[in-house]
């Protein structure tokens, strides 16, 4: 059982429970749907140019959990489980919201059984290490560590890459799921990924052109593949019922041209690819960069 579905689920109640004003059942019928934090979070609606050019596509998460993979089967009183919580653009600013929701899913339990625990601690990531922004019940004064825009003024020539699909990577194309992945259907799943979040939750990507990224992705090969299906599962509380949650697996190696794209590259690491991230699916990373 993959635990990013356990968290999110445990998260999706806590969360509602805190922020929701008029308990209605469907979020569209409420007043303040629009302005709800909640419904941000996990309502994440397209806007009609948005559903015009994405059609049957749903929205972006502003949030990616990433809970230990493999999970850990069994705890005993006392153990630590870590995970971590990856805010998008404007969510960055309800992070008080998460972590009230995260101490109320604390209270409520997890899981079937009601695994209740103690929120102890929060670290964000920097370049030196991990700074502490709360503990004792308290948040400290902390900034954005991360910004896309620093990311994207950076290019490096390299002619060679390999990509680790560390987390179940489940790409659709076609119409069905990418058991083998080519560096054009990796390129064009990221690159609109990226677009939705930058039109959604703030990224400033208006500026790039996709098109000449889609030709130049057409041209880089795929030079070794050890990537293999891997199959989980989750339960879905609300269809009340165990469902299939399978996805690519292993390493796979490039060459071509990666100059312009390469750091979209390295933004899609921190927000992952394909579909389910909220979950933590679709985490990847890049190494072994050869540069010609």
């Amino acid at each position: 059982m993959f635990a990013g579905s356990t968290l999110r689920g445990a998260l999706f109640y806590s969360l509602r429970a805190l922020v929701c004003l008029t308990k209605k059942e469907k979020c569209k019928d409420c007043i303040v749907w629009d302005s709800c934090v909640y419904s941000y979070f996990f309502e994440t609606p397209l806007r009609q140019q948005q559903l015009a050019m994405n059609p049957g596509e749903s929205a972006p998460h502003p949030f990616i959990l990433e809970p230990p993979f493999p999970p850990q089967r069994f705890f005993q009183i006392g153990d630590t489980f870590t995970f971590n919580l990856i805010l998008v653009g404007k969510a960055i600013s309800f992070l008080p919201h998460m972590i009230c929701a995260i101490d109320e899913m604390a209270h409520r339990g997890i899981a079937r059984d009601r695994i209740r625990f103690a929120l102890e601690q929060i670290l964000v990531e920097t370049e030196n290490g991990h700074e502490e922004i709360y503990s004792d019940k308290k948040l400290k004064e902390h900034r954005i560590i991360y910004r896309s825009e620093d990311l994207l003024k950076k290019s490096l020539s390299v002619d060679s890459i390999k990509l680790h699909c560390i987390t179940p990577v489940r790409i659709k194309y076609h119409g069905s799921l990418c058991s083998k992945l080519t560096f054009d259907i990796f390129a064009r799943n990221l690159l609109r990924r990226l677009s939705l979040i930058s039109s959604l939750h703030g990224y400033d990507y208006e500026s790039i052109d996709i098109s000449p990224l889609l030709e130049r992705a057409k041209t880089i090969s795929k030079t070794a593949d050890t990537t293999y299906w891997f199959e989980t599962t989750r339960y879905s509380s609300r269809q009340e019922t165990t469902m299939q949650f399978g996805g690519i697996l292993g390493e796979l190696t490039f060459e071509g041209e990666f100059k312009e794209i390469f750091p979209l590259i390295k933004l899609g690491e921190f927000l992952h690819i394909g579909k389910n991230t909220s979950f933590g699916l679709g985490k990847y990373r890049i190494s072994d960069c050869i540069s010609p």
